[in-house]
């Protein structure tokens, strides 16, 4: 049974991107195309360097969280909404906490937000929309999927 995705947003996560057998074997096609292309064709080998940048750049895992029905993703790290039992927003310092099973918690923060703005005023308000919208969503979903969960810092719904 596949998921739909609901959103996915960009967000620098701690977790290292995970490279799968897709990559490697993008990788090696690039490798062999290129030995044979400057062995037998050298000007067609330096086009195709450019290319093989383009779809590696393409399939290269992105750092994301992403939002589905019953659950989310960020790195390596999956969460259940159903699962969570606290909740803990903390908006001066930009963090929301989430807590499940033995204590085990991932902290969603503001300042992991990628913003292409330049300017020191436009930044904070870029990442504080996006965390506003990213953690509303995941607060939502996790009380509408466990309405016990402890909520700290946060009006009920």
């Amino acid at each position: 049974m596949s998921s739909t995705i609901n959103a996915a947003y960009k967000y620098q996560h701690e977790d290292g991107t995970r490279l799968t057998g897709k990559h490697f074997l993008i990788m090696a096609a690039a490798v062999l195309t290129e030995i044979l292309l400057f062995l037998f064709f050298p000007p067609a080998g330096f086009v195709m360097v450019v290319v093989w940048l383009i779809v590696l750049g393409i399939a290269w895992p992105k750092k994301k969280i992403c939002l589905y029905p019953r659950y989310f993703i960020c790195g390596d790290t999956i969460i259940y909404y159903r699962r969570v039992s606290k909740l803990t927003l903390m908006p001066e310092q930009g963090v929301l906490s989430l807590t499940w099973g033995n204590q085990k918690s991932f902290q969603l923060k503001r300042d992991n937000f990628p913003t292409a703005a330049r300017k020191d005023f436009k930044i904070a308000k870029n990442k504080q929309l996006k965390f506003d919208k990213v953690s509303g969503k995941i607060i939502e979903k996790i009380v509408s999927a466990n309405p016990d969960v402890q909520l700290v810092g946060i009006e009920h719904p």
